[in-house]
């Protein structure tokens, strides 16, 4: 009896041993990834609310143009994060062309100190009367913001785990919206990533990028004829994009080259590291790079591209890298002027500058 005592005694001490050791383990493999990002970019991992509020009401200036929604269905309790880091710019366009579209979705600001400063007042005030709302993360010194920005938006989904059915991870700098970005076709048990149309085969830089995280090893010929995922749109339901935010994570002790993003998330379909029922959302999304006077124009006329069937005609809901087609972005500026000059960085290719003189002559491109 004695001995069974001192048994279940021991057997307890030992399961305790083994969990602390387990626990200890994934936090210092978590932790040790956060001083790799913290080296490169000299970021302490805030000590911040991330919770977020639901709101329904709006009161934000719309743009002027045709809305091309297609089956529209957000809620509040879906959202739409982008990131800003050392510097902003087009977030007024980006939130205002979001609205005019009726779409509901929150959407989430994760930005640094040095970008939040540079905001005037007036310019915040109207952000946040579109609805965004600011997660300010201290002070990082990096190029490349995507590892930081995908992290804390890790961190806002895991702390409102429940509440949010649909998300989309998207580049806040060269981003508009033609239609609500999210509706009946985006499934809330799915994943869905887009390619830019290009294979790699004729991209040499995305081969540079996908090989600066493979250890010398040079890039598999049978990937060449696949069309590389951009890294500036990530979207689908809450644990989808969850689960893949960790494995980006779990992969990022591989950023300690700290390269471009978009190798990363390449390599990880590449590999199959996280098997993606849903690759590409083109239906959805029109990414302009090497394609921008195809099927183009103002916008509320960009159409998507499918390179199956290039007769097929439908209007993207979110256009990206709208700064390579000069006439797409003129006529971006021309649907949603600024219409307060405090509010600063207001557009990607028409300077605050050029602004001042447009409005000074009463004169839009």
């Amino acid at each position: 009896m004695v001995k069974d005592k001192h048994r279940n005694k021991f057997l307890i001490i030992m399961i305790h041993i083994c969990i602390f050791i387990v626990i200890d383990f994934f936090y210092n493999k978590h932790m040790n990834i956060l001083s790799i990002v913290s080296r490169y970019t000299k970021w302490v991992y805030p000590d911040i609310n991330l919770s977020l509020d639901f709101f329904g009401n709006f009161s934000c200036i719309h743009c002027s143009y045709d809305v091309r929604n297609i089956f529209s269905n957000s809620q509040p309790n879906d959202i739409v994060f982008t990131t800003a880091i050392g510097r902003v710019v087009n977030l007024l366009i980006f939130l205002k062309t979001l609205r005019t579209t009726g779409s509901m979705a929150q959407v989430v600001i994760i930005i640094d100190e040095n970008a939040y400063e540079s905001l005037t007042k007036d310019t915040i005030k109207s952000a946040k009367e579109c609805g965004a709302q600011f997660f300010i993360i201290g002070v990082v010194n990096t190029d490349n913001n995507k590892y930081i920005g995908w992290y804390m938006t890790l961190q806002v989904m895991k702390n409102n785990i429940g509440k949010i059915n649909r998300a989309i991870i998207v580049d806040l700098y060269d981003t508009v919206f033609q239609g609500d970005p999210f509706s009946g076709f985006m499934q809330s048990n799915l994943l869905y990533l887009a390619d830019e149309n290009t294979k790699f085969k004729v991209c040499p830089l995305n081969i540079e990028w996908v090989e600066n995280y493979m250890d010398g090893r040079r890039f598999r010929k049978g990937w060449m004829k696949e069309f590389y995922l951009c890294s500036g749109y990530i979207a689908g339901g809450y644990h989808q994009v969850v689960n893949f935010l960790e494995v980006i994570w779990s992969k990022s002790n591989l950023a300690h080259y700290w390269n471009d993003d978009q190798g990363l998330l390449n390599l990880i379909y590449l590999k199959n590291i996280v098997p993606i029922v849903a690759k590409t959302d083109n239906l959805t999304i029109r990414h302009m790079s090497f394609t921008p006077y195809i099927k183009s124009g103002a916008i509320g006329e960009v159409q998507i591209l499918l390179r199956n069937n290039m007769n097929f005609e439908r209007y993207a809901q979110v256009i990206h890298h709208y700064y390579v087609d000069k006439n797409l972005s003129m006529s971006i500026y021309k649907a949603c002027p600024r219409t307060n000059p405090n509010h600063t960085f207001y557009h990607r290719t028409v300077t605050d500058k050029e602004i001042n003189e447009l409005e000074a002559n009463n004169t839009i491109y």
